[in-house]
């Protein structure tokens, strides 16, 4: 197979196109760069509608197996020079191998059986991809985020989220109507650092909601949701007034993991 060496093919300018917000929720695709997220994209079975690498890639350990069940995946398969690659890849030193991936058509959110996760206004890429890798391992039902927050299908989130986009719900300002109702029927937790009430003080074997405010805007105020919001704090002993939102995030997920593997505080 000949190799596709010129930015100007039709197909790669339609890749570099999918790094913009507005083409990716047109044509409702994104882009998963490198072996890890193909590797999970396939074990996940997502539609992949287009699949590229080098040739490079191709005849390295990790390409010599994951080449040929691209290839099953889709007839879309193609080589490309590495100079294509690098045009294409949103990474410095792209690894060789990215796809074309439709994002993953979920159900709306419905009152989870553990815990979902609210995030407001997160406006940092690595934070978002973090915070999704985080609530998918510690086995969040879903994943909401109001306006304002970054686009969860940026490359920089994606390659943050290590795979977790193809396995976890995740819905930007979806219908909110129906977030409301899952709101107002789910006890509502807000991570608040001058809050009294400790997070581990809560019990999460119970079905809940975790709301985190994004670092820029902080805390978000019950105004704007149709529900009593209960603050809860992390305690610290240094005097670093917050944690970083994707740390104080994962935090309070992984007690609430803890306490539903061992059945309570």
């Amino acid at each position: 197979m000949i190799a596709i060496s010129s930015t100007a093919n039709p197909r790669v300018k339609y890749v570099r196109s999918l790094h913009r917000q507005n083409v990716r929720k047109r044509e409702g695709c994104f882009i998963a760069e490198g072996a890890r997220l193909v590797t999970d994209a396939l074990a996940a079975h997502a539609t992949v509608r287009e699949a590229f690498y080098t040739e490079e890639f191709a005849a390295s350990p990790l390409g010599r197996p994951l080449i040929p069940r691209l290839q099953q995946a889709t007839d879309a398969c193609f080589a490309v020079s590495p100079p294509v690659m690098e045009a294409m890849a949103d990474t410095v030193t792209p690894q060789g191998v990215l796809i074309v991936a439709e994002m993953p058509a979920w159900p709306m959110p419905k009152t989870p059986k553990r815990i979902g996760l609210l995030l407001d206004e997160w406006r940092d890429p690595g934070n978002l991809g973090t915070a999704l890798r985080t609530a998918e391992a510690a086995g969040a039902d879903w994943v909401v985020l109001t306006p304002g927050t970054v686009d969860p299908f940026s490359p920089k989130v994606v390659r943050a989220g290590m795979g977790a986009h193809f396995r976890l719900p995740v819905f930007l300002d979806p219908d909110s109507g129906e977030i409301h109702r899952v709101l107002r029927s789910t006890p509502v937790y807000l991570a608040d650092a001058r809050a009294d009430l400790p997070y581990d003080a809560v019990d999460w074997t119970r079905p809940a909601v975790l709301m985190v405010g994004g670092e820029a805007h902080g805390a978000p105020s019950e105004r704007h949701f149709p529900t009593k919001l209960t603050p809860i704090a992390i305690p610290m002993m240094g005097k670093t007034e917050s944690l970083n939102a994707a740390v104080a995030a994962a935090v309070i997920l992984m007690e609430a993991m803890r306490q539903r593997r061992h059945g309570g505080g």
